[in-house]
């Protein structure tokens, strides 16, 4: 079926293309000097080794990783909202349709030769059957089997894709970024420990082992958290009900998620310690997952955040 034999619209959706698996159709050559092998989560996918028109199909991980990449972004999908879309390259489109239902005659028109999207996306389309086809390769973006992995994953599917250079100029940018902000909190946080948090469903959440985590401990923060008492089964992050919320007593800044929800407005919540003393300050949701580029912009945050503390 050629590219013009493709239904446009939802129910085109296959024609996002995977290089799926690396297929006996798709892998019939060797990698090469224009093509390159990588493996995200125990299966393999063959990509151009230097793509020269990049679709990105959503705006958070997947963006974070083809601007770190220094991919030639032809569109993306496009987050008001987000941070990240200051650095989208001049000239880059605006990609029609939404993560939840992508638009499969947008994504042709802009001919890509690569596609971009973070792992838990491609989960979800292979979960609905909504991609399947050879229209170009796929990069599936790993951002690490825990939130707080993101660095190592990052660093691994960048040298994957033979931009090992890339990967360190990465991480002296980030490492630069830690030092500027670290001079921005000074001692504000000394002997001090801060709670990163969120409000949603009638529960209080406090973060455990996530991205945003694991950037305020490279800031050198004192993190609260409790992965004793998490689920089984979501140990990046502990639920507590409105009634059960002494734990937050332990923090002297929180930076929460969703502070205009119902949750912040309970009685309980107004009486944990850093609430009264006026410490509790807004994690964006554009800045609580992501990698490189997304840790840079919320050490700076963090820093800039804490200045409530002074």
């Amino acid at each position: 079926m050629t590219r013009r034999g493709f239904l446009t619209g939802a129910a085109a959706l296959g024609a996002l293309g995977a290089l799926s698996a690396c297929s006996s159709e798709s892998s019939g050559t060797e990698a090469s000097d224009e093509w390159v092998d990588i493996v995200v989560a125990d299966q393999t996918y063959r990509l151009p080794r230097d793509p020269k028109r990049v679709v990105v199909l959503e705006a958070r991980g997947a963006l974070d990783f083809a601007l770190l990449a220094e991919y030639p972004i032809v569109a993306t999908n496009w987050d008001p909202k987000s941070q990240l879309m200051q650095q989208v390259p001049a000239g880059a489109a605006r990609l029609g349709g939404t993560n939840n239902e992508p638009n499969a005659e947008s994504i042709l028109s802009y001919d890509p030769d690569l596609l971009v999207v973070g792992k838990g996306w491609w989960d979800y389309y292979q979960d609905k059957g909504l991609l399947g086809t050879d229209i170009a390769p796929v990069l599936v973006v790993d951002e690490g089997t825990t939130g707080s992995s993101w660095k190592q994953a990052m660093t691994a599917q960048l040298t994957a894709l033979d931009r090992r250079e890339v990967a360190e100029r990465v991480i002296a940018r980030y490492n630069a970024e830690l030092a500027r902000a670290r001079a921005k909190i000074g001692g504000l946080l000394e002997g001090k420990s801060i709670a990163i948090a969120g409000a949603d469903s009638g529960q209080i959440w406090l973060q455990n082992n996530t991205f945003a985590v694991s950037v305020a401990q490279d800031l050198g923060l004192n993190v609260l958290t409790d992965a004793a008492h998490a689920a089984p089964d979501r140990k990046d992050s502990t639920f507590y009900s409105l009634e059960e919320l002494a734990i937050f007593d332990q923090a002297d800044f929180v930076l929460l998620q969703n502070p205009d929800a119902v949750e912040a407005e309970s009685p309980t919540w107004k009486r944990v310690r850093a609430v009264q003393d006026g410490h509790v300050r807004q994690l964006r949701y554009d800045l609580n997952n992501g990698l490189a580029l997304t840790a840079m912009a919320l050490a700076a945050d963090i820093a800039e955040q804490v200045q409530v503390m002074r």
